[in-house]
């Protein structure tokens, strides 16, 4: 699961640049999915997240620092 097929693609503005793409297998993927979801969901029932961490959060953007910035 910790092995991945890395293909070169190139840039379509400048063919002379790759980047890479890694393709993992689908039961690593789906696992990985799994334990981000009951991570971020034991995270936030048991509130270890404080209310100013916005990004990569659901229902909440980064943006929102610039609002409250601005207010």
């Amino acid at each position: 699961m910790k092995e991945a097929t890395v293909i070169p693609i190139a840039k379509p503005t400048d063919p002379a640049n790759y980047r890479p793409i890694s393709l993992t297998s689908c039961l690593g993927t789906t696992m990985e999915r799994i334990i981000n979801d009951r991570l971020v969901w034991f995270l936030e029932s048991n509130n270890l997240l404080t209310n100013l961490q916005c990004g990569f959060r659901q229902g909440r953007r980064t943006i929102d620092h610039l609002v409250r910035l601005e207010s």
